[in-house]
């Protein structure tokens, strides 16, 4: 019994390890492309970990099954329910867990990751534990500094064809402004997951916007602002007055974005007709 407890303490010291020496080599490469880590890196790996291995080796068998023409409807049952647990514990996530880092931190996260590679070739810190005290001691005194030195103010843009989103940040706040980008793009959804989202990161280091301020909204721009709304997290929108402008298309779009936003606890700000 002692040997077992003995050699699943070292199975999790050893993950610890390694989760410590990832996530701070991955720094430099999360930094460069805007994208946040999140602070449940760690327990979402150990969880995951399990159900990969289960989920593999049931798609294995139901993939050699078919091909033999083996009966396999209750290893496809087990496949669904594996998947709809997981899917279940992933609903717990939360974009509150996502940290960013601006990208003037790429030298300080870079000389962090050297240094967390130094420490697994020296002879005595690389040893399992006291490697673990070190690589915590660099990863956690990086990013707790990095957080808590991110730019105070901020103004710039961001480009799209000809038009621009203003970024304003000041106070721990992200103020957005939209003259048109949003509108300027056929497919929004990624162009705000994959280039506006990690430009906002890159630019202030947070990961949160305070309120996004828009401009003659078209059906793009709720497409846009829906995704804003999945992918990030967002205090208020303003919005202008508008009624009859929307085309069938836009004001479905306009819904879908409003009930994205409600499911999200986003506040849509729009004045009345009388304003």
């Amino acid at each position: 019994m002692n040997r077992f407890i003995a050699q699943w303490a070292r199975y999790i010291a050893r993950f610890i390890q390694i989760q410590l020496f990832l996530s701070t080599v991955s720094l430099p490469i999360l930094v460069m492309w805007g994208l946040p880590i999140s602070l449940m890196t760690g327990v979402g790996n150990f969880v995951f970990n399990p159900f990969l291995a289960v989920f593999l080796l049931c798609a294995s068998f139901i993939f050699f099954t078919e091909l033999l023409y083996i009966p396999n409807g209750l290893l496809i049952i087990a496949l669904e329910k594996i998947t709809q647990f997981w899917a279940y514990c992933l609903s717990f996530g939360s974009k509150a867990w996502l940290v960013g880092f601006d990208k003037s931190s790429l030298v300080i996260v870079t000389i962090a990751t050297v240094c967390a590679f130094l420490t697994l070739q020296h002879k005595r810190l690389g040893q399992l534990y006291p490697s673990i005290i070190a690589l915590s001691l660099i990863l956690f005194s990086t990013t707790g500094y990095l957080a808590f030195n991110r730019p105070c103010n901020f103004e710039g843009t961001i480009t799209c064809g000809k038009k621009e989103i203003s970024i304003l940040s000041f106070d721990n706040k992200v103020i957005l402004k939209d003259y048109g980008a949003f509108a300027k793009k056929l497919s929004p959804e990624s162009w705000v997951q994959f280039n506006l989202i990690p430009e906002i990161i890159q630019k202030t280091g947070k990961t949160k916007i305070d309120c996004v301020i828009v401009e003659n909204p078209s059906m793009l721009t709720f497409q846009a602002l829906t995704a804003l709304c999945q992918h990030s997290r967002i205090t208020m929108i303003e919005l202008p007055y508008f009624d009859e402008e929307l085309s069938k298309a836009g004001w479905r779009a306009y819904f879908e974005f409003k009930r994205k936003a409600e499911e999200e606890g986003v506040i849509i700000k729009r004045p009345s007709k009388n304003l």
